[in-house]
Formats: structure tokens, C-alpha cells, sequence
């Protein structure tokens, strides 16, 4: 019942101050903004190389899937906020329409696991094939 209080109370959330009128223009100079969300990715094909000392190859066909967070609770708890995938940007409108801002999306590429994938290029005899 509590739950369902909270994501009432979260869905009517942006009708609260529909009517009041604003005068703020969101594009206006000198005007600093901020946003934080959560997103969903999709990936094509990849190849993916590795090098270093004794090994240099690739991995071709590569199948990838991002990874949200299954549980609600992770992204309302404020301790686990930076979990999930997320994008955070902070800037600020410096003229009519122009602004400098500096964001972080943070993703999560995950491997699909189970199919074969085309290795090509070598892997020095002598490697730890465990640690490495």
C-alpha cells in the first residue's frame, strides 16, 4: 500500500504546478540547468580488441545487451542512485541559446554469452590465460 502511495504521488507529480504561470525562460542568458536519468541501450554487432604483453586479438560478432537494474528500490534509494545505467549533465546558458554544459552517461556493455565468436590474432605461449 505504501508503494503504491509513492508512485501515485510521483505520477501526479508534474500536474501539481501546471497552472501557475512561469515566467523563467529555460533558454535564457545566464540561466544554469540540470539533469539526471536513467536510459536503455541497444547494441549492434561489435569487434572488440585486445592488446598487450604476449597476446594482441579480436573478438568479431560479438553480441552485447546493457544491463538495468531489475529491482525498483535501486533506482529510488538514494545509497544506490549510481548503479543502474544513468546519464547526469550540468550546464549553464551563457547567451540566448547557447550553453556549455558537461554531462557523464554512464552504460553497461554485457556479453552475450552462449554463442561462438571469431577469435583472430594471437596469444603468446607462456600467457596466464586465467588472470591475464
Amino acid at each position: 500500500m505504501k508503494t503504491l502511495i509513492v508512485l501515485s504521488f510521483l505520477m501526479f507529480l508534474p500536474f501539481l504546478g501546471a497552472s501557475q504561470k512561469t515566467s523563467k525562460d529555460s533558454q535564457a542568458k545566464r540561466a544554469m540547468f540540470f539533469y539526471w536519468g536513467y536510459n536503455r541501450s541497444a547494441y549492434t554487432n561489435s569487434k572488440i580488441s585486445f592488446f598487450g604483453p604476449g597476446y594482441d586479438f579480436s573478438l568479431a560478432g560479438v553480441q552485447a545487451t546493457d544491463r538495468p537494474s531489475p529491482e525498483f528500490k535501486t533506482y529510488v534509494n538514494p545509497s544506490t542512485l549510481t548503479v543502474p545505467q544513468f546519464n547526469a549533465r550540468i550546464g549553464f546558458n551563457f547567451k540566448k541559446k547557447w550553453a556549455l554544459s558537461f554531462g557523464y552517461d554512464h552504460m553497461k556493455y554485457v556479453m552475450v554469452h552462449g554463442p561462438t565468436y571469431l577469435l583472430s590474432g594471437k596469444i603468446n605461449p607462456g600467457i596466464d590465460l586465467a588472470t591475464n
